[in-house]
């Protein structure tokens, strides 16, 4: 025999009509909460909200296909939506107490304290009540009076996971999110930057600061930037998952810190530092020993200079860093010319230390341009599945003109990949200068 009737508190299960969980909830994910902990003898279910409400279309489907009687509630004054659905629910529980005997198990789908009274009442008629919310919407004594709570985050986390499987990351990169208390909860609630959008700094800072604001508001996400502060690493993984394909490279940052300190820049958070290289993210208000603020980055960066050309060249592989002493390259250059007859192929630590016996230059300057010119395919290996240290080499330039135009194609291919295939050829050109 069914005995048992489930009353939906609505508003309070999406916290009001304009919560950001609203599209998030499923009235079959928590009607299969109650299956699975026994509760499968539904009798009557009644769900209370104002149905006019545009916003509540997607619980409608679940309302119609479950068969839950929905009871319209338009309030009698300005405001008073909630106080009349609640006040309806607990008259409807005790009508029901009265004319079905029958009904042997109340189950109110609510975390609302008020209906405290309600479960005490129901439970001296010798009902059973079992109540049932979301643990950050559940009131502790409501919690306590009842027989049974069930929590059912559980339902919301599994929706918001599922809609995580279908964006396009690798599964290290999902994973982080998945098993982060703080993401898991909070990044699909967002919508990612349009694809079309996804170098536009303007947009994608746009797009952090509405993370932050959610962020602030999980329960997690508050608790990390009050009191520990959140590591970079967990918004790295938060970057990677609301930017397709996220660098910032193409945004004008050789370094994730820069970044930040821009993004942050008109939010409630900051970036903070402990030597040697730990950051972390908190409320800009707040302090933790032994970190210092760091400055907030105010203009939006030059992608098209000869500065941050250099920074995309010693940034990622190949590394293609400008030598030190331009002096000193030209004086192995100059050498390899002359003698390129014996250097046709030579092993990586043998060309080292030959040109350290030749040319009497410290060991460590002559690894940085000699890698410099490997990475601007001036010295060419012989198998580039094998490290750079275990190939031979073969120095293939007959003038220095061949050697500056080795430098300006693979340094214009590098900077081109990074920046979507523009340059600016005049700030290339002063890069270029350097070497003549």
């Amino acid at each position: 025999m069914k005995n048992i009737v489930v009353l939906y508190d609505i508003e309070n299960l999406i916290g009001g009509y304009n919560l950001k969980y609203l599209s998030e909830i499923s009235l079959k994910n928590i009607l299969q909460v109650f299956y699975k902990n026994g509760y499968s003898n539904i009798a009557v279910q009644k769900a209370y909200a104002d149905w006019s409400n545009s916003k509540l279309n997607e619980i409608k489907w679940d309302i119609a296909e479950l068969g839950i009687e929905p009871i319209q509630m338009y309030g009698f004054s300005k405001g008073a939506v909630k106080n009349a659905s609640d006040i309806q629910l607990v008259i409807d529980a005790m009508e029901i107490l009265h004319t079905k005997p029958f009904i042997d198990t109340f189950v109110l789908v609510s975390g609302d304290g008020g209906f405290s009274s309600l479960a005490k009442k129901i439970s001296e008629y010798g009902k059973k009540v079992i109540g049932c919310s979301f643990r950050d919407r559940a009131n502790l004594i409501f919690t306590k009076v009842c027989d049974e709570f069930i929590f059912i985050d559980d339902t919301l986390t599994q929706k918001q996971l599922e809609k995580l499987q279908n964006v396009s990351l690798d599964d290290n990169k999902k994973k982080a999110i998945i098993e982060s208390p703080v993401l898991k909860d909070v990044l699909p609630l967002i919508e990612p930057v349009a694809e079309e959008n996804s170098k536009n700094l303007d947009e994608i800072k746009a797009k952090v600061e509405e993370f932050v604001k959610i962020l602030k508001d999980n329960s997690e996400g508050k608790k990390a930037l009050t009191t520990t502060g959140l590591n970079i690493s967990v918004f790295k993984s938060a970057l990677n998952y609301l930017v397709r394909d996220f660098d910032t490279l193409p945004l004008g940052f050789v370094r994730l810190v820069n970044f930040l300190r821009y993004v942050l820049k008109d939010t409630s958070l900051k970036l903070i530092h402990k030597e040697p290289s730990e950051y972390r993210i908190i409320m800009q208000s707040l302090s933790l020993s032994d970190f210092v603020d760091v400055d907030y980055v105010d203009e939006k960066p030059n992608l098209h200079s000869s500065e941050f050309y250099k920074r995309i060249l010693e940034h990622k592989l190949p590394l293609i860093k400008i030598p030190e002493n331009i002096e000193h390259f030209h004086q192995i250059v100059d050498y390899l010319l002359d003698n390129r007859e014996n250097y046709t192929n030579i092993y990586f630590q043998d060309l080292i230390d030959n040109l350290v016996d030749e040319l009497g230059l410290e060991n460590k300057e002559i690894v940085q341009i000699i890698y410099f010119l490997i990475h601007t395919k001036n010295l060419l290996g012989d198998n580039s599945n094998t490290s750079i240290k275990e190939q031979f080499y073969y120095f293939s330039p007959l003038t220095y003109n061949e050697i500056l135009s080795n430098i300006e194609e693979n340094g214009k291919k590098k900077i081109l990949s990074s920046l979507d295939g523009t340059i600016n050829q005049e700030e290339f050109d002063k890069i270029l200068e350097i070497f003549k």
